[in-house]
């Protein structure tokens, strides 16, 4: 289980980026069919510590609000209007949850399943007609530099000796690298970008797209919370490296000496270099709407400090 301290830091970050619970652009829209249902039914996919639940029975205190992941949060009160279900979300949501739910939401939790395309699926027959799905995940492979440009990713190449590998004649990010590799380690192996599940997704379509930059570890004076956003992107990704140690050992095929590169070059450069967390080119967020189903729809890419 991870650690619910570190999961509630992450819940501030896209708090900030997202401007609230629920991305001000659909924000009146979404309150509004809540107000018509007369309560609702609100659902948290893979909550984790479930700070997200917790706030949004918080927000809507005459709506039902249900957790589910493995493991049941302890580390903080819930509001009466809370409950939690374990389960698997291996195979998808249970099936008695199905046109179940007015708002659904599931964040960073896509890559992690075996087969995401099955939970997509899932979630959006468990929608109410109308109801709004809030998808957010984060796309691992590389970092962008200030001026918001990518840094290309030190990747191993087997066809060159360790050492030569190592001497990174072409000055490829060490920083980019270790994200790409913390995806390789991580991610599902039939993991797709959000937009292609979507599309195969017979209930979705895409309607709109948000972009979002973290910095990490600097002030971004351009972003009303920079500093803040700055402070806490670092600390998630200090975290990070720390962690990815046992995570890079499940990658096959590199040695040793090049994962400890990645992760001693790489916190290094994030050290001392000003950048930006991502995953393709930014953070997306995108409103689905499909038949009698209005899907929200959050492509979260990190911008990451190289």
């Amino acid at each position: 289980m991870e650690d619910p301290s570190r999961l509630d830091i992450q819940h501030r970050i896209w708090l900030l980026s997202l401007e609230g619970l629920i991305p001000p652009e659909i924000e009146t829209e979404v309150s509004r069919h809540m107000e018509q249902t007369k309560g609702g039914a609100i659902l948290d996919v893979g909550c984790g510590s479930a700070i997200w639940s917790a706030q949004m029975a918080e927000k809507f205190p005459s709506a039902q609000v249900v957790a589910v992941d493995i493991t049941e949060p302890s580390q903080r009160s819930f509001p009466s209007n809370f409950s939690f279900k374990s389960h698997n979300l291996a195979n998808g949501l249970p099936s008695e949850f199905e046109a179940g739910f007015d708002i659904i939401h599931c964040r960073a939790v896509l890559q992690h399943v075996p087969d995401p395309q099955i939970l997509v699926d899932s979630m959006a027959k468990c929608l109410k007609p109308g109801g709004f799905l809030f998808l957010v995940d984060v796309e691992v492979d590389s970092t962008f530099d200030e001026n918001r440009k990518r840094l290309e990713p030190f990747i191993y190449d087997p066809a060159l000796s360790v050492e030569t590998n190592l001497e990174n004649s072409r000055g490829l990010s060490w920083t980019s690298g270790w994200l790409h590799m913390l995806g390789l380690s991580t991610r599902s192996s039939k993991y797709k970008a959000p937009p292609s599940m979507i599309q195969q997704s017979e209930s979705l379509n895409e309607l709109m797209a948000k972009v979002c930059w973290f910095p990490i570890g600097w002030e971004d004076k351009a972003l009303e919370h920079g500093r803040e956003l700055g402070e806490l992107s670092a600390e998630v990704v200090e975290g990070l490296f720390k962690l990815s140690r046992d995570s890079f050992k499940k990658v096959e095929g590199v040695p040793s000496e090049i994962k400890d590169a990645l992760i001693e070059r790489g916190r290094q450069e994030f050290r001392e270099r000003n950048a930006y967390l991502s995953g393709k080119n930014e953070v997306i967020v995108i409103v689905e709407m499909g038949g009698k189903n209005q899907i929200s729809f959050w492509i979260a890419e990190e911008r990451r400090v190289t």
